[in-house]
């Protein structure tokens, strides 16, 4: 199950590193910042405890546990 957390952190992430390579190297920079802030909610989307459903941030990186119900994440 973090396995699957991690890979949907590293999926919302995507956007927002296209978003920032689309400002810094092309002419189209609001397609870029569209990608930005397409990701900052997907992140939030997608990263939440699978029991409870609270949002779980970075904390779950290293805890095994989720910090709002206390369930084991591993």
């Amino acid at each position: 199950m973090k396995r699957e957390m991690q890979l949907r952190f590293c999926l919302s992430l995507v956007p927002a590193l296209a978003g920032l390579i689309v400002v810094l190297f092309t002419p189209w920079h609001t397609a870029g910042v569209v990608l930005v802030l397409f990701s900052a909610p997907a992140m939030f989307a997608l990263l939440r405890c699978p029991y409870c459903r609270q949002y779980l941030g970075s904390q779950y990186v290293y805890g095994k546990y989720c910090p709002h119900c206390g369930k084991k994440l591993e």
